[in-house]
């Protein structure tokens, strides 16, 4: 899970809103505490949620059972072979703020094609009818960034970057993966985002990721290497509404038997959850 999108109309309680269920803190990573067992449940009950996820100890010096993906410096000095890629991804594509209008326009296009090389389905995959929605209830905090084509005009690559105080949340990123193996063209959207938020705006840090409790690419790892992101730990507790606890923990036991994406990412997620105490 990241920070996720949220729509402007979305109701915000003790500085949480629901996502998919989920309470989820809605402003800067760094400002949320540690809740008590009987806050979480207050919360819980006036908003209606399933669960609620509470991240704190920002980035402390313990390996804890959480962490974001963090820059938090204007160093671009990259390796030779990473500047390579980067011109080369330039050389191709304009990276450039697109609005909402040719997002929905071509968006799902590459989001579809994305998915599609996909090898593992992590159960959240949106139809056209349910991206088209996404589109429209996307926050006015949010800006989309678009890798477009010099030669069709077509954009191929997007990400959504999510404005929350002094820091950003790099949200979701896609590309036609026709041009992941040839010219490189996150490399390019990646500088391209840095470049601006971190050294033209001056914005404290950005996010790219959290831990993943599908774990289906190495993007992590990419981003430390390639462009001088670090692991930023902190400590993540899950509180669940009592009918919803039950559920959690009667089917716990029999996690790697179950198949059902999401139900599966909820019982991984409440393995990383039983983490913390180790």
């Amino acid at each position: 899970m990241g920070f996720f999108n949220f729509s402007n109309n979305t109701k915000i309680i003790s500085g949480y809103q629901v996502y998919k269920n989920c309470l989820i803190w809605k402003g800067m990573p760094d400002c949320e505490t540690q809740l008590t067992i009987q806050q979480a449940k207050d919360i819980i009950k006036k908003s209606g949620a399933w669960m609620l996820r509470n991240i704190y100890n920002w980035d402390c010096e313990d390996t804890t059972n959480f962490w974001y993906i963090i820059k938090d410096n204007i160093t671009f000095q990259y390796s030779k072979k990473t500047k390579k890629y980067i011109q080369k991804a330039n050389d191709r594509f304009n990276y450039q703020i697109i609005d909402r209008v040719q997002f929905a326009k071509e968006g799902f296009r590459v989001y579809e094609a994305a998915f599609n090389h996909y090898k593992i389905n992590d159960g959240f995959r949106a139809d056209e009818s349910q991206f088209a929605d996404k589109v429209k209830k996307l926050g006015e905090s949010i800006e989309i960034w678009g890798a477009i084509d010099k030669e069709t005009g077509l954009l191929e690559a997007y990400a959504l970057c999510n404005k929350i105080g002094d820091t950003i949340d790099f949200q979701e990123s896609k590309a036609n993966p026709a041009f992941l193996p040839k010219y490189y063209i996150m490399y390019g959207l990646y500088d391209a985002r840095n470049k601006y938020y971190l050294g033209e705006k001056g914005y404290r840090f950005v996010v790219t990721s959290a831990r993943s409790v599908t774990e289906h690419s190495n993007i992590q790892n990419f981003m430390i290497e390639k462009f001088g992101f670090r692991k930023c730990y902190c400590r993540m507790t899950l509180h669940y509404s009592k009918w919803f606890k039950l559920v959690v923990y009667t089917l716990y036991p029999f996690r790697n038997l179950i198949s059902y994406a999401p139900l599966k990412n909820i019982l991984k997620f409440e393995e990383i959850n039983r983490q913390r105490d180790t």
